[in-house]
């Protein structure tokens, strides 16, 4: 064991201290530091918390050690924001050079990434489940906008607190929410906030024009780098595409970085998926791109939501929001080859159309459900190209968060609780090459495995540019025999990022 003490002045003040031990298991390792499970410990009693610390690396960058700082020194406690306890700098002799060494402390949560929740995942980092991750998952599945409102309302909680605070958060989005596993959803990682009136210091960090945060979340003030137009209607306008994310399945703006910044200057919000006009004014006054039209406080948005909130969602959307695409996926088994390629060639070109309401009852069976599942595994056994396809789409998750899929695939991920399997997923797309050979959407998503590499295949596939090439140009060979434009485009704009 090397167990490191941290304790400055105010600890000294307040008779605690944090210690950690060096060569502990880690919990986890981030793109600023690693991060441990510490203790926080009364000297008076020896009483003893369990507490996260963040080992910083050693060759950050002053801006990096500066944002990790300001970052530490947000003191608030709030049942919806992670508690930020110390920022700790050590002089160390290393090897006979004195070094400075960065520690970040706060609070040890347990819990799952919203991100991960909605993709069905309910258990921590150990595998454990969590059981009001589960209750909410579950809630996702069967009543979304319930669901929704209930999210929104504790993120609102939580920038209404760190607003009041004087502090702007300027990174929502569900890869910076969780579940706790003591029942909170939290707001975390404050590494972009900012001081509401504290422009100078952060001028220093971000040059006027410099885009910082997430695109698919960033208000039009974000995306131009205006610094001094930022207050809280940035974190508002995070919400409200939170919002619409969590109520219709995906984001109002997808593509890459490049592609949705300038949507979010200029596109209109995508409002008609939306299926209650209580719900769209909500959302349109949330994500307006005059700022001045937002709501202006969180308080204000969250007052507009609550007066909504126990109003009926119509009834026969959130059927379809439930299983949609799984009600196809039954109908299309049901319906044999034929109705697989036509699911298939729904899935491939967006979204799937509607299905007949009555075969709602169908999922009321989840055994029902999963031997129609098993049915389309069958059929891709005996060489069905189409259904080997449509099952290395069921069980891909992109590891890149604005990469594309089409919500009928989502939904049917949702539904039938699969757990992602990259590997698989690949080894499925080249099974369906080898089943037809002239298949370009199969064809086409294997030259994004090799391009994407580890970042879209969880580590799974390596970059291979040469690969990506190959695969590429037989899809659009294929694709331009079939004479369909929409893919020929896809393709001919994924050659030309590495041309």
């Amino acid at each position: 064991m090397a167990i490191k003490k941290l304790q400055g002045e105010r600890e000294r003040q307040e008779g605690i201290y944090y210690e950690f031990d060096t060569q502990g298991t880690l919990l986890g390792e981030g793109s600023t530091g690693y991060v441990f499970h510490g203790k926080k410990v009364t000297e008076a009693t020896g009483e003893t918390h369990d507490v996260a610390i963040k080992f910083l690396y050693n060759d950050l960058s002053e801006e990096s050690i500066e944002r990790a700082r300001r970052e530490a020194n947000i003191h608030l406690r709030n049942d919806n924001l992670i508690e930020m306890l110390g920022f700790f700098e050590i002089d160390e002799d290393d090897n006979g050079i004195p070094v400075k060494r960065y520690h970040v402390v706060s609070e040890l949560l347990t819990g799952v990434m919203l991100s991960d929740l909605m993709h069905g995942k309910t258990t921590d980092s150990d595998g454990h489940e969590i059981p009001f991750a589960r209750e909410l998952y579950n809630e996702y599945l069967d009543n979304p906008y319930r669901f929704t409102v209930f999210v929104i309302q504790n993120v609102l909680a939580g920038l209404m607190a760190l607003h009041d605070a004087g502090y702007l958060h300027r990174d929502i989005d569900p890869d910076n929410i969780m579940i706790t596993t003591d029942r909170h959803v939290k707001l975390i990682d404050f590494g972009i906030a900012k001081k509401f009136k504290n422009l100078a210091d952060e001028k220093a960090l971000t040059a006027v024009g410099q885009f910082v945060g997430n695109a698919s979340y960033a208000a039009p003030e974000l995306v131009l780098g205006d610094i001094e137009h930022q207050n809280a209607t940035v974190d508002i306008y995070a919400t409200g595409i939170l919002l619409y994310q969590c109520l219709i399945g995906h984001l109002p703006f997808e593509g890459t970085t490049r592609e949705v910044l300038p949507m979010q200057l200029h596109a209109k919000m995508p409002i008609n998926a939306v299926k209650q006009t209580a719900m769209r004014k909500v959302i349109l006054k949330a994500t307006a791109k005059d700022q001045r039209k937002r709501y202006q406080t969180a308080s204000e948005f969250r007052v507009a939501l609550d007066r909504i909130a126990n109003r009926a969602y119509p009834e026969r959307f959130m059927a379809l929001k439930k299983v949609g695409a799984v009600l196809l996926l039954l109908l299309a088994l049901a319906l044999v080859a034929w109705g697989v390629r036509w699911l298939v060639n729904a899935v491939r070109h967006g979204e799937a159309v509607a299905p007949v309401p009555t075969l709602y009852d169908h999922l009321k069976d989840p055994a029902e459900a999963q031997k129609h599942f098993g049915e389309l595994e069958k059929m891709s056994e005996k060489g069905d190209a189409n259904a080997t396809y449509l099952l290395s789409r069921l069980y891909f998750v992109s590891g890149v968060s604005h990469d594309y899929r089409p919500d009928s695939v989502r939904q049917m991920q949702l539904a039938l609780e699969l757990k992602p399997d990259t590997r698989k997923a690949h080894e499925l797309l080249l099974e369906t090459i080898k089943q037809n050979p002239k298949d370009y959407h199969a064809l086409y998503e294997l030259g994004c495995d090799f391009l994407g590499g580890p970042q879209r295949t969880n580590g799974v596939i390596a970059r291979d540019i040469e690969k990506a090439d190959e695969y590429y140009q037989q899809a659009l060979k294929y694709a331009e025999e079939a004479g369909d434009e929409e893919y020929q485009k896809m393709i001919n704009d994924q050659i030309r990022k590495y041309q």
